[in-house]
């Protein structure tokens, strides 16, 4: 990627986020200056601070006082003091997406959209670039064991990038390649109906150009409800012969996956895929689909994919003995949520399934309500951390001990609530000796307290 000529200053205003630590990381190998604030200190502000970025702990007027352009994050309010003073002297406020978009340009942009799997996906289509010599670079919302990383500035053409629906902010982006996972009834309180979810899914699948490729996930209805709008070319993947690409004979040993690749019906290869579960081999066909469409072999591609060691909090096993299994994962939607509860009883049929859950934001537990009361279903125990609030205001009545007794009352004496980290290890230490796997899930702070407490243990 060439260096711009003009450099300038760059404060990020939440810069410990998995994403806007990416930014960062690559705006500094491009030469800018970087600095950013953040509440707390953790492993992605020490490497920027190691990179030669400037980290302060706090929010404070102070911090931007020489930046020329500030980058936000969207756990930032508008209260916040260092965006009050930006305002007060008119430097230029971005939002991470739009900072992302403008590195884009720089590049062929890949952008991998959806509500669910853009972090796997992402990691799986730079895992095979990355494999086949294309030295792509990426920004992916996870480390990625063997990319041994989350951000890069590569030498070649591709830049591949997760880009964010959440607000809408990935309309910002006109890549020449995409791949949409799937559309979900999430972050609904920015899109207020489903119509208006879908429609901008369908604007998004149509920005590429017409020398461009969108990959489309066919087992999802509401994806397949855009196919007549397109105005683009598209190719579809799943697990029907009809689609371009499909995966067939699928069996899953050890945690692990193999199928039967076939394009356009036909057999080429057989794929070995290190994650369990069909919502991963729906991802790993997305970055397959564009990979193909870029020339890269199915030999180099197969190759490729089983170099990819796994995402951290994508289903990442972190504490093991002879019988007993914590696994942590990001999924806080209760579709994801059925999906990796199922991927754990594929790869654990005769254990105990225990999940441990952390509610992530009042509106989502509110608007999906109904859905968190079957989600769990394939568990045998689940265990409810408080709502984690997200910046959002509590809404009357959304709370974790009213989801648990509407839960208990379709599957009596299932849910539990646990209220301190003294009780989970109380949880632990009453199974760690019992031939069971406990599943922890959420987007809030379940991972690292989980973290801790298993160096506890």
């Amino acid at each position: 990627m060439a260096y711009l000529n003009r450099k300038v200053k760059v404060h990020f205003i939440g810069i410990g986020g998995i994403g806007m630590s990416g930014l960062a990381e690559i705006l500094i190998h491009l030469g800018h200056e970087v600095s950013g604030s953040d509440l707390n200190s953790n492993q992605t502000t020490k490497k920027l601070t190691n990179l030669g970025a400037e980290i302060f702990l706090g929010h404070n007027t102070e911090n931007i006082k020489d930046a020329t352009i500030i980058v936000f994050s969207s756990a930032i309010n508008d209260d916040n003091p260092e965006i009050i003073n930006a305002k007060s002297r008119n430097i230029p406020l971005m939002r991470r997406a739009e900072m992302l978009a403008e590195i884009m340009r720089l590049k062929k942009g890949i952008a991998i959209a959806g509500t669910h799997g853009k972090t796997t996906t992402t990691s799986l289509l730079s895992t095979i670039l990355e494999e086949s010599s294309y030295d792509p670079t990426y920004l992916i919302g996870g480390v990625v064991s063997n990319l041994k990383g989350h951000a890069k500035v590569g030498d070649g053409d591709w830049i591949v990038a997760e880009v964010d629906e959440s607000d809408g902010t990935f309309l910002l982006f006109d890549p020449i390649m995409s791949v949409i996972t799937n559309i979900d009834l999430d972050h609904m309180d920015f899109y207020q109906s489903e119509e208006n979810l879908i429609t901008s899914f369908k604007k998004f699948a149509n920005r590429i150009p017409f020398y461009g490729i969108c990959a489309i996930n066919g087992e999802d209805e509401r994806l397949c409800s855009i196919l007549s709008s397109m105005k683009r070319p598209y190719l579809t993947f799943g697990f029907n012969e009809t689609f371009d690409f499909c995966a067939s004979n699928i069996t899953y040993e050890l945690g692990k996956a193999t199928f039967d690749l076939l394009l356009s019906g036909k057999k080429v290869m057989s794929i070995k895929l290190n994650l369990p579960g069909d919502h991963n081999i729906l991802n790993a066909l997305g970055a397959i689909s564009i990979a193909h469409s870029l020339e890269i072999g199915f030999d180099q591609i197969s190759k490729s994919i089983q170099k990819f060691e796994g995402v951290g909090r994508r289903f990442q096993t972190i504490y093991t003995n002879k019988e007993f299994q914590i696994i942590d994962d990001y999924a806080h939607h209760p579709t994801a949520i059925a999906a990796t509860i199922s991927a754990a009883r594929k790869i654990a049929p005769k254990k105990d399934l225990l999940v441990l859950f952390e509610p992530h934001r009042y509106s989502r537990t509110k608007d999906c309500w109904d859905k968190f009361l079957h989600c769990f279903n394939d568990g045998d125990k689940l265990f409810l951390l408080d709502v984690y609030p997200a910046s959002e205001k509590p809404i009357l009545g959304i709370t974790s001990e009213r989801l648990k007794e509407d839960i208990n009352k379709l599957h009596p004496s299932f849910t539990v609530n646990i209220k301190s980290d003294n009780e989970i290890i109380d949880l632990i230490n009453q199974f760690k000796e019992k031939n069971a796997v406990l599943l922890t899930l959420g987007a809030g702070t379940i991972s690292s307290r989980m973290k801790e407490i298993v160096e506890l243990i």
